[in-house]
């Protein structure tokens, strides 16, 4: 016994989404970035918090994605950029904890931040 059931086409409208600027951008800065006088995000970090850091652990051809907002870090969060800094690496996945501190501090907009690691 089959039933004939007639499927309906799928459209945009019946996806539950979200439209979303994205921000993609490598970690590393490149040498065609210092022609065009532009930075990866480790130059940004670099300027932010005063020395380079590196991103440990994270495997090759990685991409990060991070809704990146203004919000208040938490205790842990503060602890985790202050070592960091102090140690000159993080983990990556705590990428987020300093892209969201750096949208605190006014030098990143909020938006999704795709961050593509290449070495």
């Amino acid at each position: 016994m089959s039933e004939n059931t007639e499927q309906k086409p799928v459209t945009i409208d019946k996806l539950a989404h979200d439209v979303k600027t994205t921000i993609d951008c490598s970690w590393l800065t490149y040498s065609f970035n210092r022609e065009k006088g532009t930075l990866g995000m480790e130059g940004i970090f670099e300027l932010a918090y005063g020395k380079k850091l590196e991103m440990l652990e994270s495997p090759n051809d990685t991409d990060y994605a991070h809704d990146v907002k203004r919000e208040e870090l938490d205790q842990w969060d503060e602890e985790t950029i202050a070592e960091a800094v102090e140690s000159g690496g993080f983990e990556c996945y705590n990428l987020g904890i300093f892209l969201n501190d750096l949208c605190n501090k006014g030098i990143l907009p909020e938006g999704h931040y795709v961050v593509r690691m290449s070495w």
